[in-house]
């Protein structure tokens, strides 16, 4: 329960005499105060050792533009105000509705937040990442570095089919619901991080090298990822960064519930169909 309480009136104020429209509005409250306190502008909540939840006042971000971090790297926490942006930082939070490199800054140089994405080294086989701690979104707001030219274009339609590409995604590479809480399934996924995820037109050379071999024909709506285990972490000099060995690589095409993926080895190519409904 959510309860707003004011001190007494010295007065009682006089009746408006403003006409407002009638909307359909189902709470006044910004974001519908915090619904099941998780998030929420007034109260977030936490767990005890013993896993009993309960409601504190420590779980947001101050000010504003650092709870709109915690929520983006928390894996699309929040989208209407925080894409998903946990595979920007070196978090184990497991990507959900992925955002493409253009969209991250990997390509063009423009980040919707104003922090670079992953950066693969392709010559020592290790991926950089900007630490989520050194992460300053309140210094990005004063330097205009937010922007919604891109993500600004996500209408729903390609949301969900984002959620769904990034569901068969996980389903391709053997990823399960467990019954043991040590393997389940948000752990399996967060083992898996996005290293690379772009739209791409049919006669892409690669996608036409893996359809070729497997014999099929995407025709709408392909998205291509690059995602890797990660390994051991390389110390670096620079605080604000943190750096990544690749343990296992995969790459994969999706377009709706078909997968075409191969996994880098250094060898020949070798590619595999999976359907996301089988």
């Amino acid at each position: 329960m959510t309860a707003i309480v004011t001190t007494l009136y010295e007065k009682i104020p006089d009746e408006t005499t403003l006409r407002v429209p009638f909307t359909s509005r189902h709470s006044y409250l910004p974001d519908a105060a915090s619904g099941v306190f998780a998030p929420g502008w007034d109260v977030s909540y936490d767990r005890s050792i013993e896993g009993q939840e309960f409601i504190a006042g420590y779980g947001l971000g101050s000010p504003f533009p650092e709870d709109a971090k915690l929520c983006a790297a928390l894996s699309t926490f929040w989208p209407a105000v925080a894409p998903d942006a946990a595979r920007t930082f070196e978090t184990r939070f497991p990507t959900v509705c992925p955002l493409t490199d253009e969209e991250l800054g990997i390509v063009g140089g423009v980040p919707w937040d104003g922090v670079p994405g992953p950066i693969l080294d392709q010559t020592k086989g290790e991926v950089e990442y900007t630490r989520l701690s050194h992460a300053d979104y309140v210094e990005n707001a004063l330097n205009n570095k937010f922007t919604l030219s891109l993500t600004g274009k996500i209408d729903v339609t390609e949301y969900k089919q984002r959620l769904l590409t990034m569901a068969y995604v996980y389903k391709a590479l053997g990823l399960a619901p467990s019954s043991n809480p040590e393997n389940s399934l948000t752990r399996q996924k967060s083992e898996w991080r996005v290293l690379s995820f772009q739209t791409v037109a049919g006669d892409n050379e690669e996608l036409k090298r893996a359809q070729l071999q497997t014999r099929t024909e995407f025709t709408s709506n392909i998205y291509r990822f690059d995602v890797y285990r990660s390994g051991n972490v390389i110390p670096q000099s620079n605080s604000k960064k943190i750096r990544f060995t690749i343990k296992e690589r995969v790459i994969l095409f999706v377009s709706g519930e078909n997968t075409l993926l191969r996994y880098v080895t250094g060898e020949d190519e070798v590619w595999t169909y999976k359907n996301g409904n089988e």
